[in-house]
């Protein structure tokens, strides 16, 4: 599978099934402001606090509950379900990712380290999710927060840069060595070149 960054914010996400899986998928997608309908007879009790930020369609999937999304990911306890929720997706034109078995899928969604701006996403393609989680708890250690703030002054920074610098080798250089100025320094860029 090939790594992609995808915007899913304001769009219609799909997710098929209400178990601590569906949950996992849901909360990321909130994370990236999606606009997240979950498909399910019931929801486990890890969906209360964010009941609100999701659109419960309380029954059995169908068909047209995916009508208008974006994607969708099949994440029920049935296989039969997701099987079906993948095949409508593909007739439809819908992304699918299915939990339970990677494969038949259009994507996976991998493990997420988010600092602000800076997005890590770590994939073992399905094989090992406990792998991948792993190893963002090992990225978190060095990434902390510090780390997104860091990212945007340097994206400040870079949009000043391209508005305002002719010199294409100039500005090249000077966006390699910004990278390790502390915060004051990049700000002194900034304010030159804003």
């Amino acid at each position: 599978m090939m790594p992609i960054n995808i915007d899913v914010a304001n769009k219609k996400v799909a997710v098929i099934g209400g178990g601590g899986i569906a949950l996992r998928k849901v909360k990321r997608l909130l994370e990236f402001s999606a606009h997240v309908v979950v498909i399910s007879p019931e929801l486990c009790e890890g969906f209360t606090p964010i009941i609100e930020n999701i659109k419960h369609i309380k029954g059995v999937y169908s068909k047209e509950h995916i009508i208008g999304c974006f994607m969708a990911i099949a994440a029920s306890s049935s296989k039969d379900v997701n099987e079906k929720a993948c095949n409508d997706c593909r007739e439809m034109g819908i992304l699918c990712s299915r939990s339970d078995i990677s494969d038949e899928g259009d994507f996976t969604m991998p493990a997420v380290l988010k600092r602000e701006s800076l997005v890590i996403g770590v994939s073992t393609c399905g094989c090992s999710p406990a792998l991948s989680a792993r190893i963002i708890r090992e990225l978190k250690e060095k990434y902390t927060k510090e780390y997104g703030e860091h990212v945007a002054l340097l994206g400040r920074a870079r949009k000043a840069l391209l508005q305002t610098m002719e010199d294409n080798a100039q500005r090249k250089k000077l966006l390699r060595d910004i990278i390790d100025m502390e915060k004051e320094e990049i700000m002194e860029v900034i304010s030159k070149y804003e």
